[in-house]
C-alpha cells in the first residue's frame, strides 16, 4: 500500500501520490495543506445562505451558486440534478460538474464500501429485468447490427478466440468423469449441476483454468455459468483467492490437486 507523500500524512495514496483529503484540497485550492493551514473556508458552509443569496437572475433567467466552485449557473437539469429532498428549489447544492467529482473522489475514499453497494444493487432482480429488456430494445433497434458493422476486425479477432476456445481434446465421457471428481459441483463456488441450470439455464461450462493455456483436460474445471462469467480471463490464483465471495479453501485445494495431476486417473480410465 503507498503512503500520502505530504509529510506527515500516514494515510493511503489515492490520486497523484495524495490520500483523499490532501487531493481534494489540492484540486479545490491549488494547495494540500490549505484547509489545515488556514481552515475550511466560507463554501463548507454555504447551504446556510438565504434564497436570495444562492440565487439570482442574471439575463432573466434565475441561477442558482454551485457549493463546491462557488459559480452562479443557470438552475435547470443541464447544469443541476435534480433532488426530491431540496424543498426550497428541487436541485442539488453543487452543479453537475462538481457532483461528478465529489462522487469520484468517494468512491476512491470508500472502495469498499461503494463495490458492496453496486453488487447490492446488480443482484436485484429488478435491475436484471431492466438490463435485459434495454439489450433486447437495443438489438431490435439495430443496435448490435450497427455495432459489428463498425467493428468487423474486433468481431473477427473475437469468433477466432471464441472458435480456438469452444474446441476441446477430450471426449464428453472424460468431461463427465471430470464433474463426478467435483461431486457434480462447480469448481469455484460449490453449486450443484442441477442448481446451476435451473437458475442459469445452462449446463456446467469446461472452464480454461489458465485462460491462454491448453484445451485438454489437463486445463479444465467445471464450472456455472456466473462463475465461468465472471472470471473471464483473470489468473486462476488472482481471481479465486480470499477477496472472492464464493472462494474456499478445501475447492482451492481439490482443484489445484486435479490440475496438477488428478486429471491424469480419469484419463486413464476412459483408455
Amino acid at each position: 500500500m503507498s503512503i500520502c507523500n505530504i509529510k506527515g500524512c500516514e494515510r493511503e495514496s489515492k490520486s497523484k501520490g495524495m490520500c483523499g483529503r490532501h487531493y481534494q484540497s489540492y484540486w479545490k485550492y491549488g494547495d494540500p495543506l490549505y484547509v489545515e493551514k488556514y481552515g475550511r473556508p466560507r463554501n463548507q458552509v454555504l447551504a446556510k445562505l438565504t434564497y436570495e443569496e444562492s440565487h439570482k437572475e442574471i439575463d432573466g433567467i434565475e441561477h442558482k451558486l454551485c457549493r463546491q466552485c462557488e459559480k452562479f449557473k443557470p438552475m435547470n437539469e443541464e447544469h443541476f440534478y435534480r433532488k426530491k429532498k431540496n424543498l426550497t428549489d428541487g436541485f442539488d447544492t453543487y452543479c453537475k460538474e462538481c457532483a461528478g467529482i465529489r462522487a469520484t473522489q468517494w468512491r476512491l475514499e470508500n472502495r469498499e464500501r461503494y463495490n458492496e453497494n453496486q453488487r447490492a444493487y446488480h443482484s436485484q432482480e429488478e435491475w436484471k429485468e431492466d438490463k435485459r429488456k434495454r439489450n433486447k430494445k437495443w438489438r431490435e433497434n439495430g443496435g448490435r447490427k450497427d455495432w459489428e458493422e463498425r467493428n468487423k476486425d474486433k468481431l473477427s479477432e473475437y469468433n477466432q478466440y471464441r472458435e480456438q476456445n469452444k474446441r476441446h481434446e477430450f471426449t464428453e465421457k472424460e468431461f463427465k468423469l471430470c464433474k463426478e471428481y467435483f461431486n457434480n459441483e462447480c469448481a469455484y463456488c460449490g453449486i450443484s449441476e442441477d442448481k446451476a441450470k435451473e437458475i442459469y439455464g445452462q449446463n456446467f461450462h469446461r472452464d480454461h483454468a489458465h485462460h491462454d493455456g491448453s484445451n485438454d483436460l489437463n486445463n479444465c474445471l467445471p464450472a456455472c455459468r456466473d462463475c465461468n462469467i465472471k472470471k473471464w480471463k483473470y489468473p486462476l490464483l488472482e481471481w479465486y483467492s480470499q477477496e472472492n465471495e464464493v472462494f474456499s479453501v478445501d475447492r482451492l485445494d481439490k482443484l489445484t490437486k486435479w490440475l496438477d495431476g488428478d486429471w491424469k486417473s480419469v484419463r486413464l480410465i476412459n483408455t
